[in-house]
């Protein structure tokens, strides 16, 4: 089942890895939002040795979930597993699959040992592993070889207030069918302040005045419409990449408010994103409180 697998590690240079499970034969990747940090693409690797870039379709922190679809060119068909139409039953035999560093395929069996229900009455199952062997987003599956659960991290089990410490939880099959996907699949990109408290806090550093971008944007020569987000990536070797995401409110203009610790950052290169695409336009992170660049954006 080792095809039916994809990992990763966030498009920002810093450690962490993701793994995650094909569910469809499109290609649509399954995996846990965690990792992924406010990246709306990520770098992959398929069993395969196939390496390309992902792109985030969905996300949902809510469910803890996110969908990714591989940016492989010439478009194929992907062997992959269905997600259990049935919840997890106490006392069930699992197999655990995952990437973790320096291993390509980490398999063992488990056992479901309890339940618990969360404060938004989203379902999870706990799993008989130690806290720290078993990688967030792990794929758990079922007899029938059908994903019966994704692990969820111990930062938003503890936000939700679910289990004691030591204690591994996945997301159930219902959960998933039911309501993660659904949403996934609308194009839902919803990032939880619990993800930003854990994963975005630097201290003792200095958050200047955003340096605000705007200007034209066009995509094949038509304005780019709202509702879609365009994204600035400010990148600096030895730092973890930052990325900024801001809707698009007037069709073909946009504006992109930059805040990052500039302690860290000045002289960082700025790239521009929109729909999973790179514009070739750049630009440079200055600390300059209150700067205002107008710069237009095309493909």
């Amino acid at each position: 089942m080792s095809s039916e697998l994809a990992w990763g590690w966030p498009f920002w240079g810093g450690p962490g890895t993701w793994t995650g499970v094909i569910i469809s034969e499109s290609g649509e990747i399954l995996t846990h939002s965690h990792a992924l940090r406010g990246a709306p693409v990520v770098n992959m690797e398929l069993w395969d040795g196939t390496q390309a870039q992902a792109c985030v379709t969905g996300r949902d922190d809510d469910t803890g979930t996110a969908l990714l679809k591989p940016l492989v060119e010439p478009a194929r068909s992907y062997d992959y597993l269905a997600v259990a139409g049935d919840g997890a039953a106490f006392g069930e035999r699992l197999t655990l699959l995952q990437h973790k560093p320096y291993e390509h395929l980490d398999e063992r069996g488990t056992q479901v040992i309890g339940h618990v229900a969360s404060g938004t009455g989203y379902p999870y199952f706990r799993i008989d592993v130690p806290d720290d062997s078993a990688a967030d987003g792990a794929v758990l599956l079922n007899g029938s070889g059908e994903v019966q659960g994704i692990r969820m991290p111990r930062d938003l089990l503890r936000f939700r207030e679910i289990g004691n410490a030591g204690e591994v939880y996945a997301a159930d099959a219902p959960q998933i069918a039911d309501i993660a996907l659904p949403l996934l699949r609308s194009g839902r990109i919803h990032v939880e302040s619990w993800h930003h408290r854990h994963h975005g806090a630097r201290e003792s550093v200095v958050t200047p005045i955003p340096l605000i971008f705007h200007g034209a944007i066009t995509v094949d020569g038509a304005p780019a419409p709202t509702d879609s987000t365009v994204y600035a990536r400010v990148s600096k070797e030895g730092q973890l990449d930052d990325w900024i995401g801001e809707r698009i409110s007037e069709a073909g203009r946009y504006v992109l408010s930059v805040s990052v610790p500039s302690n860290y950052y000045v002289g960082a290169t700025v790239e521009f994103w929109l729909d999973c695409r790179r514009f070739s336009t750049t630009a440079v992170f200055e600390h300059a409180p209150g700067s205002v660049v107008e710069l237009d954006l095309s493909f």
